[in-house]
């Protein structure tokens, strides 16, 4: 991965997030996050953060980010349920929805979950559906970097 994003590659840097970790170096669990703008149908962009989650099977917004950018839980088709934060069968909101990552030029059309009890999230969540099926991601942990490159249509 070369660090000026050539070849499609668009490099970002781990992230420590606080969490507990038992390891000697307890230097936090690094995870993969990205500078994530929703464009809501009132074509605003509505910057947030948001977690690379490669075991996730579905993309999840909270309620405040997609409010925000206009799209509004109660009037969208039910989604799947999600496990989330360890509690299972939270009930969701679904949608397709517009998205970009800070700096990166491409846009791309994704399904995402919004969950119905609003849990508080610390990030979105980008998983399979919705972000990994338009995303390529290399991993360089020792580095403390990464990496993501567009593979839509």
């Amino acid at each position: 991965m070369d660090e000026g994003g050539t070849r499609g590659w668009h490099p970002f840097r781990l992230e420590a997030t606080g969490e507990y970790d038992p390891r000697p170096t307890g230097q936090g669990v690094l995870r993969a996050i990205v500078p994530l703008r929703v464009l809501g149908p009132r074509a605003v962009r509505v910057p947030s953060r948001a977690m690379i989650d490669t075991g996730s099977p579905v993309t999840i917004l909270n309620r405040e980010l997609a409010e925000a950018a206009g799209i509004y839980v109660d009037g969208l088709d039910s989604g799947p349920n999600v496990t989330l934060r360890g509690l299972r069968n939270r009930p969701t909101r679904s949608a397709m929805v517009e998205m970009e990552l800070n700096g990166v030029p491409h846009r791309w059309t994704g399904q995402i979950c919004i969950p119905e009890d609003d849990p508080p999230m610390r990030f979105s969540i980008l998983g399979f559906e919705g972000f990994l099926d338009n995303w390529s991601l290399m991993i360089h942990a020792s580095a403390r970097r990464f990496g993501v490159r567009y593979t839509g249509p």
